[in-house]
């Protein structure tokens, strides 16, 4: 292939000359994007990544052996989160996403026939767009949390008091 052009704001300067995206066509899933300072690229249920001076010719994780995406249909980067857009072992759109290529969280329930995603940012939603043409909106959870543990204590037998004690204990990465 073609060697790797970088522009750093001033001047142009050859990069690899490795071919670092082999997709870009519907037969081959999305187009490449930028997320967390890197190229990201899928293939299939791949992704791979390119920071400028190293192609990761290694997949970024394996989201068929660890998610079940047989297929990706769309990617999408909102701010801190890269969202991927997955045909699952069950023949269900799942999108997975990450703040770090690394840890990822599934979202399920989306419309079997669900073809592409994107994240408004400025409303927390997320809209989902189908093959018969229909557009679907959601909040979108832009925080990454783990649901706290809720203790509920009813008042005691010998009480005459109409009330309940809440304690919310937070753990890690819990948001509350």
């Amino acid at each position: 292939g073609a060697d790797t052009q970088i522009y750093d704001g001033a001047s142009w300067s050859t990069g690899t000359s490795e071919n670092i995206c082999t997709n870009g066509t519907s037969a081959r899933g999305p187009n490449p994007m930028v997320f967390d300072g890197k190229i990201i690229c899928s293939d299939g249920n791949r992704l791979q990544s390119y920071d400028g001076d190293n192609y990761n010719d290694e997949e970024v994780t394996d989201l068929y052996d660890n998610y079940g995406c047989d297929y990706i249909l769309d990617m999408e980067s909102s701010g801190e989160f890269l969202n991927v857009l997955c045909n699952n072992s069950s023949s269900e759109k799942i999108i997975l996403r990450t703040k770090n290529l690394t840890s990822w969280q599934t979202i399920s329930g989306l419309p079997s026939t669900t073809s592409s995603i994107t994240v408004d940012q400025a409303t927390n939603k997320l809209y989902v767009g189908t093959a018969d043409s229909k557009l679907y909106a959601s909040d979108y959870v832009a925080t990454d949390t783990i649901s706290p543990s809720i203790s509920i204590t009813s008042p005691s037998n010998n009480s005459t008091a109409n009330s309940l004690s809440i304690s919310v204990a937070a753990t890690d990465n819990t948001e509350v």
